[in-house]
C-alpha cells in the first residue's frame, strides 16, 4: 500500500497595491517658526506636547507686620551691629580712630651728627644777584621792540609819517649833546611852544642837553607813538 503525499499550494504573492492618486490641493499647514518665534525647532507644530499648567506663581513680597522685620538702612545696619554684641574682641571706635592723624614727616638731617662733619662750620653769605638794567627795563613794557616797530609799520602812511617826524627831532636832540653849566637852575618853558613836525599835535615847550619837554595834546594814538620812539632810541 502506497501513501501519496499532497504537497500544500505556493503561495501566491502579495498583490502589490499602488497608491491612489490624489490629483487634490496639496494640505499646507503654517511654519511654526512663523507662528511662534521663540521656537528654535521647525518641526515643533508636528509634535504633540501634553501642557502642563505650570503652579501659581508665589507672591514675591512677603507681609511684615512687625518692625523688626522691616528691611530699612537703619533696622539692618542695627541687626548686623547687634551681632557683635556677645564679642568681647570687637569695640566700639575711639575718638583717636575717628580722627586723622597729620602726616609726620621725617627730619632729613643725619642725627646724631656724623664725626667728619664739623660743628663750627660758618655759613657763607648769600651772593646778591646782578641787577642788570635792560632786563629791568624791559619788564616794565608788556609789548616787545619787535611787536612795537611791527604795529607802527602796519598803522598806515600817516603814522609813518608821524614816526618818521618824531624820530627825526629825537636823534638831532642826542646828537647834539651839550654842557649844562648851572643843572640845578629852574628851567625856562616857552608857551604855548615849537610845532614839532607837519602836524599840530606835538609842540617842543623845552630843550636843554639832558631834557627834552613836548606838550601833547589829548591824542592817545600820538602819545603811544611818542613813548615807543623814545623807549626805542633810550
Amino acid at each position: 500500500m502506497m501513501d501519496t503525499l499532497e504537497q500544500p499550494p505556493a503561495a501566491s504573492p502579495d498583490p502589490v497595491v499602488s497608491p491612489a492618486k490624489d490629483n487634490g490641493p496639496i494640505p499646507m499647514s503654517f511654519p511654526a517658526i512663523l507662528r511662534n518665534p521663540g521656537l528654535s525647532d521647525r518641526f515643533a507644530h508636528l509634535r504633540i506636547q501634553a501642557r502642563v499648567a505650570a503652579p501659581p506663581a508665589l507672591s514675591v513680597s512677603v507681609k511684615r507686620n512687625r518692625r523688626e522685620d522691616k528691611e530699612g538702612k537703619r533696622w539692618v545696619r542695627r541687626k548686623e551691629n547687634a551681632k557683635f554684641v556677645g564679642n568681647a574682641h570687637i569695640v566700639a571706635p575711639s575718638k583717636t580712630d575717628l580722627s586723622i592723624p597729620a602726616p609726620n614727616s621725617r627730619p632729613t638731617f643725619p642725627e646724631p651728627l656724623p664725626h667728619f662733619l664739623s660743628r663750627n662750620s660758618p655759613i657763607p653769605s648769600a651772593i646778591p644777584a646782578a641787577r642788570e638794567p635792560s632786563s629791568a627795563n624791559a619788564g616794565r613794557f608788556s609789548l616787545s621792540l619787535k611787536g612795537m616797530r611791527r604795529q607802527l609799520r602796519s598803522s598806515g602812511p600817516r603814522t609813518e609819517l608821524l614816526v618818521k617826524e618824531v624820530e627825526g627831532e629825537i636823534l638831532d636832540w642826542l646828537a647834539a649833546g651839550g654842557v649844562m653849566l648851572a643843572p640845578d637852575a629852574s628851567a625856562t618853558f616857552d608857551s604855548p611852544g615849537t610845532p614839532i613836525g607837519s602836524t599840530d599835535a606835538i609842540l617842543e615847550v623845552s630843550r636843554t642837553p639832558l631834557q627834552l619837554f613836548w606838550n601833547i595834546e589829548d591824542n592817545a594814538f600820538t602819545h603811544y607813538v611818542v613813548h615807543c620812539c623814545a623807549r626805542y632810541h633810550d
